[in-house]
């Protein structure tokens, strides 16, 4: 099942051609940032997100702000996410948790270039800025025995800006350059690690045994810089009170994801599938995603394994609050 993956968390908020789009790929990273923002007039929003490709929980709070021209605003968001780096597995099978701590701050203008509000064409950019702190256990088996086994912290920052055009209240285009400091460590083979202590008496000999999840290999920090362009089939709005807006609508989203860097230049490519509902407020959430991702397309690792080898598939789903 080694390439089955609950790969990608999808988090979608759909209000017209005032809308809301986040999505993530699995690995956390947006792949949209947002679509036609949420307006002025809702004010607030509260968001708990899960992402099974990354294994997090996060919680993200926007705050719209009206400026001078009412066509004319800005949406903050602050995010914070938690996930264990060597997964829920070692948590359950050996009680070991080793914490990974991300936050971020959004700040997105739309309308920065004053588009007429007659068009429907409307357009936003955004900057994105994140700080992480992760907790590793790795495993070095040159190392003398002692020191086989040790733990690394990582800091990191990442920062992006993205550019975006919601076409005919209908289709988006996000384009997204950026900077992000990274490691090898979802690269690093995971090995579980079994000590054994005994015990003798006259007529009895006792084991006991501790496992221990770890990466095996070198460590190593690099700077990346990411490149990602997508295009989504955003999900309509219905009228307040019709009989339309109880009902799943079916929207979708293809990306490529570009990272060039001096540890690893490669190609991600997706495809997103996803139903949405609209709630009380009129902002439409996803109930149900369905993602087919295929990662480093052009295996520039030169592994040999195969494409089919490198695809991805995934379920995911999120809750507003």
């Amino acid at each position: 099942m080694k390439n089955l993956y609950v790969s990608l968390g999808i988090f979608l908020l759909v209000k017209t051609a005032s809308a809301q789009v986040l999505l993530e790929d699995k690995d956390g990273e947006k792949v949209v940032n947002y679509s036609a923002v949420l307006t002025p007039d809702i004010g607030r929003l509260s968001l708990i997100k899960l992402n099974t490709g990354d294994q997090s929980l996060g919680f993200s709070y926007f705050i719209s702000s009206a400026l001078h021209d009412p066509a004319k605003y800005a949406v903050q968001e602050f995010g914070l996410k938690a996930a264990p780096t060597a997964g829920y597995a070692a948590v359950f099978r050996n009680g070991q948790f080793s914490p990974g701590i991300k936050a971020n701050y959004g700040l997105t203008f739309v309308n920065p270039f004053n588009r007429s509000t007659l068009t429907k064409t409307v357009d936003w950019a955004s900057l994105d800025l994140g700080y992480s702190f992760d907790q590793y256990t790795l495993y070095q088996p040159n190392a003398v025995f002692s020191n086989q086994i040790y733990g690394k912290t990582s800091h990191s920052f990442r920062a992006n800006l993205s550019y975006n055009l919601l076409l005919g209240s209908k289709f988006i285009l996000n384009l997204k350059a950026g900077y992000s400091r990274q490691n090898n460590y979802p690269n690093l083979g995971q090995v579980d690690i079994t000590d054994i202590t005994s015990a003798t008496n006259t007529n009895t000999t006792r084991q006991i045994t501790s496992t221990t999840t770890a990466a095996q290999g070198n460590f190593m920090e690099y700077n990346a810089f990411p490149q990602i362009v997508s295009f989504t089939r955003a999900t309509k709005t219905d009228a307040e009170g019709s009989a339309d807006a109880s009902k799943l609508r079916i929207g979708y989203t293809l990306f490529v994801k570009n990272q060039f860097s001096s540890y690893l230049n490669k190609t991600d490519g997706g495809a997103i599938i996803f139903l949405s509902r609209q709630d009380k407020s009129g902002i439409r959430n996803p109930v149900l995603g369905f993602v087919v991702q295929a990662v480093n397309l052009f295996d520039t690792q030169n592994l040999n394994n195969g494409l089919q080898k490198r695809i991805r598939v995934g379920f995911t789903t999120n809750f507003s609050l």
